[in-house]
Order: C-alpha cells, then structure tokens, then sequence
C-alpha cells in the first residue's frame, strides 16, 4: 500500500468496520492505523496514530461518545474525525485529505472554495497550509520566554513542526525552506534541549527565517500604523506602557495593543506587540519576569520590523482594523476580505485538529506542573477564538461577552466545559470548532460541496 507522500506515513492496517461486521465500533465507517517515519526524537520507528472517521455527521453528544470509544479501542494516538470535519481539509489540508481519502473515496466528498481570493495565493495547496502551521507554532515563542510558560513538551511541539515542515520541503521541492535545513537544525536544537531558553531564542530566529521565507509570495499591501491619542480612560487603561517601553529601551519601534483590552469592558490579559530592532535584546531584558499591570498579566511579543511584517502577512486579521498604536508607528500588511476568512478557516481546522490529540492524550498526560491545565483551557476557548477571526475578517468586531453569549445560544457551549473530565471537555471543544467554522460558512458561503 503506497504511503501518502505529504504526511509521510506508512499505513499498518485499514479496517472498514461498516463491512466486518464489528459492533464494538460500529459508530464508525472507517479506522486507518498508521505509522509516521522516525522523526527527530530517534525513534526506530516512528510514532502510530489512528484515525476514526464516523459513518455520518453526529451530534454533540455522539461524538463525545465516539472520542471515548476511540479511546476504548486500544489503538494509539486515536483521532476521531466525521465526514464533514474531513471535507474541511480537502482545501485547508489538501495532502492530509488525500491521504484519508485514497482507499475509501466513498466517505470522503471534499469541497471548493468560494470567496474571491488573490489570484496568486494558493489555498489549496499543502504550502498555504505550511503558512498557517508555522505561523500558529511561531507566534507564541516570546511569551515563553517572558512569561516563563515552557516545558519540555513546548519545546518538543516546536521542533515537531520544524520538523514537519523541513520534510514537507525536502518532499515538494521548496527551494526557499529547504536551504533553511529546517531538519539539520531541529536535530541540533534537539542536543541541547538542556538549555532550554537557549534554545528557544534559537527557535525564534528559526521560525522567523521559515516563515520569511513562506510569506515573500503572499500579495499584500501596506499601510500606516500611527501611534493614537488615547482618552484619559484608555490612558488609564494602557497605564504600562511607559515602564514597558523603559525596559525595551530607546530603540523601540512601536508598541501595539489588541484584544478584548481594546473592545471589551473586561479583560483577562492585555495582548501587546513591541517592534524593536534588536528582538532578543528586548526578550532578554523581559524573560522570566511574566509583566502584569494592576494585577492583570502582559501577553507579549516581540518582534523585529522585518519579522513584524512577515507575521502580519500570514496573521489572519489586519492589524490597522482592531490594533492600537500607544506608542511610536509601524508600516503593516493590509489583506482583502476574502484571504482573511481563508487564513481563518486555515487556523480553524489547524486548531481542530490539535484539540482532537489533546482529546485522545489527556487522561493519560496528566495536568500537573508542565501547564496543561492552562494548555487546555486555552484551547476550550479556540471555538471563540475561531469565530472572533471569521467576524473580525468581515469588519465585525466583536466583544468578549458578546462571543460567550453567542457560543452559548448558537452552540449551548461555554469554554468553561461540561465538567466531566478534561478529555470531554476537549472533544467539546473539538465539536465545537468544527460547528464554528459550519455556522459561518452557511452565513458567509466560503465553502461548498466540490462537484
């Protein structure tokens, strides 16, 4: 059985439980097991997952049973997907889709895309995907390092996309990311991870010349950020900024503000850019010291001015729209209407599918001193995070409480969970962002059903 290039998998077993008569996983059309090459982390053979595909679209409570069932099978690393969650890849993850779909065609239907985007940006290709991922993956690396929220596991997940995404390279020909030698450098990174804020500032300059390296063929405009004059109240509010912009020091660029700190009444962190020329010199005046402003905690990145705009380029919002300048001014990346809401639905099933492996290992990881309970609640709020990017996209911006007030009467979800155990909550969550990403599109018309 051939393996599926792009995922680099080695398929063990496919089973079609709908014709052999299984009862004990009747709820599903198809499982393929299957083994990815040996990776960075040494293995002699790589790591096995397994794949559940649902005879048909399920309700809320169905697919919770389903994850649990999954889980029950003995089978590892067990992903749960329906149908209509795969279709969702067969423009956001193309290979993975065609990975899936090769040898049971008959549960796999696809869809095309609708909205108008620029004639040279590739959505349906494994390389926008790549964007996407490496962007997701990259973005946070200054908030490790200042808020000191890392584990052996952060960086392990880095250096699976880097990984990742250098065999992706290496595989489609990417001339540009493969003279990265993204895997050479992984493997590095990999003997000292003993020093692990080495290695993250590391990472960050290595996520930045990847994603440099993706973003030089997005089509994009520029636009002016200049620094706003801020009512008393907003003063107030962004009352940091003066001692934040005194330990950056005299090079700073720019600082920016967004979030719901900028359109909510309430907050439960400030989400801030600073734009400096020397970055780690910034990051390490700041690590380690986890910033909070009257008790509320400063989310920070860090970014140099070319870094800045490469982000900004494969972001999924622009930032002149819901950004704040309180300080000094920055040229930013201006995208269309249509390539936002892709960008978006990227994100949407990129995060998807991340909270599908964080369903099938939560019982067994543990939520103790490496942060997944912080983890998982993040990712119970991806649903509202989706749906905040697909709005902010079509020049709707939209508050905290008023995103919690639609989950609640559109999805009877709340990212508090259902309270019966972290993985539940996570195939919660899972549903819940698939239904996000449905329910805008019915609105929106992104999508529709491949011919």
């Amino acid at each position: 059985m051939p393996s599926a290039r792009y995922l680099y998998l080695a398929p063990k077993r496919e089973i079609d439980l709908l014709n052999c008569g299984d009862t004990s996983m009747s709820t599903f059309a198809t499982v393929s097991e299957v083994a990815m090459e040996p990776s960075w982390r040494g293995e002699d053979v790589g790591r096995t997952y397994s794949f559940f595909v649902t005879a048909e679209e399920v309700d809320r409570d169905r697919f919770v049973a389903a994850c649990a069932e999954a889980q029950a099978s003995g089978l590892e690393n067990t992903r749960v997907f329906t149908p209509a969650m795969l279709d969702w890849a067969s423009i956001f993850h193309p290979a993975f889709f065609a990975a899936m779909s090769r040898h049971h065609p008959r549960h796999f239907r696809g869809l095309r895309l609708c909205v108008p985007t620029s004639p040279n940006l590739r959505v349906v290709d494994p390389s926008y995907w790549l964007q996407s991922m490496l962007f997701l993956a990259g973005v946070t690396l200054s908030a490790a390092l200042i808020q000191n929220r890392f584990s052996p596991g952060t960086l392990a997940s880095k250096l699976d996309r880097l990984w990742q995404a250098g065999a992706v390279a290496e595989g489609r020909g990417m001339e540009t990311l493969n003279a990265l030698k993204l895997r050479d450098r992984v493997l590095d990174f990999a003997q000292r991870l003993d020093r692990p804020e080495e290695v993250l500032f590391d990472l960050k300059d290595c996520f930045s010349e990847a994603l440099s390296a993706m973003a030089r063929s997005i089509p994009v405009e520029a636009e002016e950020l200049r620094e706003v004059r801020l009512s008393s109240e907003m003063r107030d509010r962004f009352g940091f900024r003066s001692d934040l912009s005194a330990a950056i020091g005299p090079k700073m660029q720019c600082m920016i503000v967004y979030g719901s700190s900028v359109n909510s009444p309430t907050f439960a962190d400030y989400d801030v850019i600073v734009v400096t020329p020397d970055r780690n010199d910034a990051l390490r005046s700041l690590r380690r010291l986890a910033p909070a402003y009257r008790g509320v905690e400063l989310n920070i990145s860090v970014f140099e001015p070319e870094e800045f705009w490469n982000y900004q380029t494969i972001s999924g919002d622009n930032l002149s729209h819901h950004g704040l300048c309180i300080c000094g001014e920055a040229i930013v990346p201006k995208k269309s209407e249509a390539d936002l809401l892709a960008r978006n639905y990227s994100f949407g099933f990129i995060r998807l599918r991340q909270i599908l492996g964080m369903c099938a290992t939560a019982n067994s990881a543990g939520v103790g001193d490496d942060g997944r309970l912080s983890l998982y609640g993040y990712f119970a709020k991806i649903p509202l995070n989706v749906a905040r990017g697909i709005l902010g996209a079509k020049g709707i911006s939209v508050t905290k409480e008023e995103l919690l007030g639609w989950a609640s009467s559109s999805l009877s979800y709340s990212p508090t969970g259902v309270g019966s155990g972290i993985a539940t909550d996570m195939a919660v969550a899972a549903w819940a962002t698939h239904r996000t990403m449905a329910h805008f599109n019915d609105r929106y018309c992104i999508c529709t059903r491949a011919e």
